[in-house]
């Protein structure tokens, strides 16, 4: 064999050792992945996800707007005997939500993650006020003119725009306490983990106010918020109420205590001269309950799952509404909601 041939033999032996270790190479991950799959699929556990979007109406409180802005500059002694074109809330909120638990094979333990958010829509109003101003001078000159007098009045007309968003997390270690009854087909599920929410609203204001003296326009900006987090306690249940059709009803309850901080900052700017800043801030614990009944399907005893039902969610003391002062509100969620769920078997 000459130098040649030698040197052709071994450039084939070295690319017939390439061609088998990248076979190998290509064909191992496959195995893998495939044995993976086997494993999670049979022995790990069950895996489930469900979305799913609610209409709902906001209650608890109105938050104040602007009507400090004028009464500084009314004659002394004036009231607002009205102050409801002052105070703003948002009509109506969508809720868009997503939930994954976990439920490790051959135990009763079920772990989960959710998270929803919810904005709501804008809320418009107007106000168109007049007041009684002090005549020019201090002191006696002054007080001799009641509020009443009408010689000296002012005008104040203003628009304001208002909306709302919540977000809203947990995640928690449960137990499920309701294996075995209807076949297996039931659960009861008490769980203990932690809740994060935020609150957040804003409050934009255009405003004209013209008295003899002098004319002001300007902008009014007032962000309110809570961030916290603490306890929650929850308890969500399952049981079929027509096996042949695949009908069952869910119900749940959930507590928590939420710790945070409250915010409230008035930015107030002007076409001409400078504006000001008033923030506020405080340190407040939010009480929160709620609960939900639904009627659920599950198709040909299938992995899917549609529910249609009813929450309510309270949070008490969860927003400084106040304007020149704070005062606090609650924020309360009621309304309808739809979920399509699926799971691993």
């Amino acid at each position: 064999m000459n130098c040649a041939d030698a040197r052709r033999v071994r450039a084939d032996f070295r690319w017939q050792l390439l061609t088998t270790a990248c076979a190998v190479a290509l064909c191992a991950p496959l195995a893998s992945a495939n044995d993976a799959h086997a494993f999670d699929l049979n022995n790990l556990g069950q895996f489930s996800l469900t979305v799913g979007g609610m209409w709902e109406q906001t209650t608890g409180g109105s938050t104040d707007w602007s009507a400090e802005q004028f009464l500084g500059k009314a004659a002394p002694g004036f009231t607002l005997a009205d102050r409801s074109p002052f105070k703003i809330a948002p009509p109506v909120s969508w809720d868009y939500d997503a939930r994954e638990t976990f439920e490790p094979a051959g135990t009763a333990w079920v772990f989960a993650a959710a998270v929803r958010y919810g904005r709501s829509r804008t809320a418009h109003k107007t106000a168109n006020e007049t007041f009684p101003t002090s005549p020019p001078g201090t002191g006696a000159a002054a007080a001799a003119v009641p509020a009443a007098a009408g010689n000296y009045h002012g005008t104040y007309s203003a628009t304001a725009s208002h909306n709302e968003t919540h977000i809203i997390a947990d995640f928690e270690v449960g137990r499920d306490f309701g294996l075995g009854l209807w076949d297996g087909r039931a659960s009861s599920v008490l769980s203990l983990g932690a809740r994060y929410v935020r609150f957040s609203g804003h409050t934009a204001v255009n405003f004209n106010t013209v008295t003899k003296y002098a004319t002001k326009i300007g902008t009014r900006n007032i962000v309110r918020e809570f961030t916290g987090v603490g306890p929650r306690l929850s308890w969500d249940g399952s049981a079929p109420i027509w096996r042949g059709a695949g009908l069952f009803i869910d119900a749940g309850a959930d507590g928590a205590f939420l710790f945070g901080r409250q915010t409230a900052t008035i930015d107030e700017t002007y076409t001409v001269g400078a504006g000001y800043s008033h923030p506020r801030r405080k340190t407040a614990i939010v009480k929160n309950f709620g609960g939900f009944a639904a009627l659920s399907w599950k198709p040909f005893h299938q992995a899917a799952k549609l529910s249609l039902g009813y929450r309510a969610d309270l949070f008490f003391h969860a927003l400084d509404g106040g304007d020149a002062a704070a005062h606090e509100i609650d924020r309360s969620f009621f309304g309808p909601f739809v979920q399509i769920g699926i799971q691993t078997r």
